[in-house]
């Protein structure tokens, strides 16, 4: 009766405690815990509502005050048994063979379900363990691919804070040595495939310093990786290939069955400057594969683009066509030096050598800039008059550092501005096809940010 009566005066304590609880708005870190106190709260008061009715008279009310009890084990469980349990399951999950980890992962599924309210919320820590270990042991089930290793990888970023450091060594000592596995077993497969050898490599390199391979041998994996790799691109870029050269000779097909004599002309060239596009593209990239095929069609294109101007009698158009291109040429070709004088490197290097080299100089020194108008002003301003090859005199060479450390921003500036006089200005924007005149207006825009601060400059470009 005591016992009973000690529980009765607990219950009711616990209810005042979270009936007070509920009239506190929940802080941050309640917030995401306020459904499972809901419950409780609820389970509380219901206890709490019944213990009222059984104050007057307890023995009259045994079977009410048994199930009570029953209800309140149930709402409060026992953590400390439950939390050995996982403990156990987690042991389990670390050293148990793949082939019985589901066995284990029904365990502890049943298990949780069998948790109180209140066990789930204080074994929250221990949960989220066992949930990361079975996680990263099923990256590692068979058949290993180059997804689940990314999964465990990103696993081992994200490492719960109940684990302790042996576990989780272990585990990365597992990864890599999977890693390594897959990755020798990958280069010797056939065919190669050059995204997962391309995610391995990368893996390799990460796996370097946290398990217990030596550099050496993970040196060596990485190295016959990287021929298989370049192996599997380049048959990749074969495949490719063939099958872009196909579609190209399909559309070939399609355009010399046009009827219209001028439509079937433009498709020729059309199609013919896609060919010329893809072999300058392969040439830039160092692919001589499939250039002499490439080659062949626009030759073909060429011949078959030729015949059908003779049969328009369009001569004249087409020697205006070939002036234009020669245009777009020799206009790259400007901007493509125009370029070189927005190289803050390259014309800083310049500068220094005026400025640091040209007094101890044994050899001529011959200044570069000085065929430019307004840079030649400059320097004669400065250092007196320049002779046409442009050479320094002996006294010219003492006085060229000085002037250069004094005026080094208006020297940078002044070769822009004349640079872009010489390159740009003189281009006719009206004559340039669209990728040159984009090419024109970034080297132009570029140069114009350049000359911000010299608002002299701007306007005389202007």
């Amino acid at each position: 009766m005591i016992v009973r009566t000690r529980l009765i005066f607990t219950v009711i304590g616990i209810a005042c405690f979270f009936l007070g609880c509920s009239s506190k708005a929940p802080d941050a870190n309640t917030a995401s815990q306020q459904p499972a106190l809901d419950v409780i709260r609820n389970d509380v008061q219901e206890v709490s509502s019944n213990l009222s009715g059984l104050t007057g008279n307890v023995d009259s009310s045994q079977k009410k005050l048994t199930a009570i009890e029953e209800r309140m084990a149930a709402l409060f469980g026992s953590s400390d048994v439950s939390r050995k349990k996982l403990i156990h399951l987690e042991e389990q999950i670390q050293k148990a063979p793949t082939a019985k980890l589901n066995e284990i992962v029904a365990d502890f599924s049943a298990l949780r379900v069998s948790l109180s309210t209140l066990e789930k919320i204080e074994l929250t820590e221990n949960l989220a363990a066992i949930d990361w270990s079975i996680a990263l042991r099923q990256s590692f089930s068979p058949p290993l691919t180059s997804v689940k290793l990314l999964e465990a990888e990103a696993l081992m970023q994200h490492v719960p804070l109940s684990l302790n450091g042996s576990i989780v060594d272990k585990y990365a000592e597992q990864l890599g040595a999977e890693t390594v596995r897959f990755a020798q077993e990958l280069s010797m497969k056939e065919p190669p495939d050059a995204d997962e050898l391309g995610i391995v490599d990368d893996l390799l390199g990460q796996i370097q310093t946290t398990n217990g391979l030596s550099e050496n041998s993970i040196s060596e994996i990485r190295k016959a990786i990287a021929k298989r790799l370049e192996a599997a691109i380049l048959d990749r870029d074969q495949t490719e290939l063939a099958s872009q050269i196909d579609g190209i000779r399909d559309q070939q097909n399609t355009v010399a069955k046009i009827a219209d004599a001028e439509l079937r002309r433009s498709a020729m060239i059309g199609l013919s400057q896609s060919v010329e596009a893809i072999r300058i593209q392969r040439t830039i990239q160092g692919l001589d594969q499939g250039l002499s095929e490439l080659a062949e069609i626009h030759k073909q294109l060429n011949t078959e683009v030729s015949k059908s101007l003779e049969l328009l009698g369009n001569e004249q158009r087409t020697k205006l066509g070939k002036a234009r291109m020669r245009y777009q040429a020799w206009a790259l070709t400007e901007i493509a030096k125009m370029k070189t004088f927005q190289d803050d490197d390259m014309v800083e290097s310049e500068l220094y050598r005026l400025r640091d080299k040209s007094a101890e100089a044994k050899d001529p020194v011959i200044v570069d800039w000085a065929d430019f108008t307004g840079v030649r002003k400059l320097l004669q301003d400065g250092i007196g008059e320049l002779p046409a090859n442009r050479q320094l005199s002996a006294e010219q060479r003492k006085k060229i550092g000085p002037f250069v450390e004094d005026n080094w921003d208006s020297l940078l500036y002044q070769v822009r501005h004349d640079a872009a006089v010489r390159h740009l200005l003189h281009i006719d924007q009206n004559l340039l096809e669209p990728p040159v005149a984009k090419f024109f207006s970034a080297a132009f825009e570029k140069l114009w940010t350049q000359l911000d601060d010299k608002k002299e400059l701007q306007l005389s470009l202007a």
